[in-house]
């Protein structure tokens, strides 16, 4: 039998933070061939892509400098570029800031009436009411209603709009300054500077996290935790005795591994809410011109909510004579024809909007299903999260992370919250040596 002061489960940023900063023996346990997550990368015809769009963009000043500097990664910067589809033509993102772009004026007239007419009453107390509050009724019917309905799969109302602030970029007149360094994640708009590995994918900040952490083993799914025995168990039948664990997966698997847990936390585990994504993988043989890094689409035609186009995320991918295209589409629904059914809407969207120039032009193509894709932050999620920390702490289990703290989080606050978690435990154990 195995043994370490602390063991990690999950091998995605959270968790290899985690084992960076912790001191102590440790042990990452992976239940995957690789590293990364959400964040891990792969190759077809030998162009990149990540699972889901992702780059790199940060308002902590540690994060960038353990990754740019103590991790040494070579990271290509640029200013983001993304657009809007609608109605088969395309306008810059934020859709707030730039509706007046659009062709058509009705709709135009429709946004400039809308913010004329809001009315402010009191706090908003969900998605829905804090879109029309903020942006009037003509930018919430035309772009953000349906937009966050299609990411979302659920009624605005139920969304609790705590987390807006970090996401949902302001109008014109509220620019965030993409160089701005403030301790809260600004929203992504069309000043920010985004980051990229120069070469490989995403995932390559993590390999070089993972060079530095030790034991990291792989193809150790956790299938069982003894919390009292202090005891956990992986399907290859691997036994490991600890101390204490990290956990990086989401908290309803977790739950659903403990030997011992009461049936009320069973069951506020599994009323967590989240979204699962279809993300399609598309290489193609033409380049990609006259497109955005990113598109977004509220139109119910395009099943996606979002294409990103990762050939133009590096100048190393961009001279490379095949193009990677990666769709993200919310789904319920994981049945094969479905999914089917939805890639090939995906590839009559992207020719309608110009995005490729014929469905010959691809390549080869495989999708990919992700059951934990969003946490979505309920009016319930953070008193569940409360009751759910506490008993898991009480048995020396600590979950952390997207799915772990249940927090629609980025890259860059999970790497941060692998290491607040980190000097607060071992904060603890000197603590109790002294």
């Amino acid at each position: 039998m195995q043994q370490a002061e602390t063991v990690i489960i999950g091998a995605g940023p959270t968790g290899l933070s985690a084992a960076y900063h912790l001191e102590g023996s440790k042990v990452v346990l992976e239940s995957t061939n690789c590293v990364g997550g959400l964040c891990r990368s792969f190759k077809m015809k030998d162009v990149v892509f990540d699972i889901g769009g992702h780059s790199f963009h940060t308002q902590h000043d540690e994060i960038r400098s353990l990754i740019c500097e103590e991790l040494g990664v070579d990271l290509h910067f640029q200013k983001r570029v993304a657009e809007i589809l609608f109605k088969g033509s395309r306008v810059p993102y934020p859709w707030q800031r730039f509706f007046h772009l659009v062709e058509d004026r009705k709709v135009v007239e429709d946004c400039h009436a809308g913010l004329q007419r809001r009315e402010h009453r009191g706090e908003p107390m969900n998605l829905q009411d804090l879109i029309l509050a903020k942006y009037g009724d003509g930018i919430a019917r035309h772009f953000l209603f349906p937009y966050n309905k299609k990411l979302w799969l659920r009624d605005l109302h139920e969304i609790s709009c705590a987390w807006t602030s970090e996401r949902i970029a302001g109008l014109a007149d509220e620019s965030t300054g993409g160089t701005m360094h403030t301790a809260r994640r600004k929203p992504l708009d069309e000043n920010s500077m985004v980051g990229y590995p120069a070469k490989g994918g995403f995932e390559e900040i993590f390999k070089n996290m993972a060079a530095r952490v030790g034991r990291v083993e792989f193809d150790q799914h956790v299938c069982f935790i003894d919390h009292q025995m202090k005891v956990l168990m992986t399907r290859r039948g691997n036994m490991v005795k600890w101390e204490r664990i990290v956990s990086t997966i989401a908290i309803p698997e977790l739950v659903g591994m403990l030997k011992h847990a009461p049936g009320d936390i069973v069951r506020l585990a599994r009323e967590l809410p989240y979204v699962s994504l279809q993300v399609d993988f598309f290489v193609t043989s033409e380049p990609l011109d006259g497109v955005p890094q990113r598109l977004y689409c509220a139109d119910s035609e395009m099943p996606a909510h979002k294409i990103a186009f990762n050939s133009l995320s590096s100048e190393n991918e961009r001279k490379k004579p095949y193009h990677s295209i990666i769709a993200e589409t919310s789904v319920d629904d994981l049945s094969e024809s479905c999914c089917r059914d939805r890639t090939d809407r995906i590839l009559r969207g992207l020719c309608d909007a110009g995005s490729i120039k014929g469905q010959s032009q691809i390549l080869t193509h495989r999708y990919e299903l992700v059951k934990y894709a969003y946490p979505v932050q309920s009016h319930q999620a953070a008193c569940i999260m409360d009751v759910l920390s506490h008993y898991l702490e009480c048995q020396g289990i600590y979950s952390v992370g997207r799915f772990g703290n249940w927090e629609y989080v980025n890259s860059d606050e999970c790497i941060l919250m692998g290491a607040e978690l980190a000097r607060r435990l071992d904060s603890r154990v000197k603590r109790t040596g002294d």
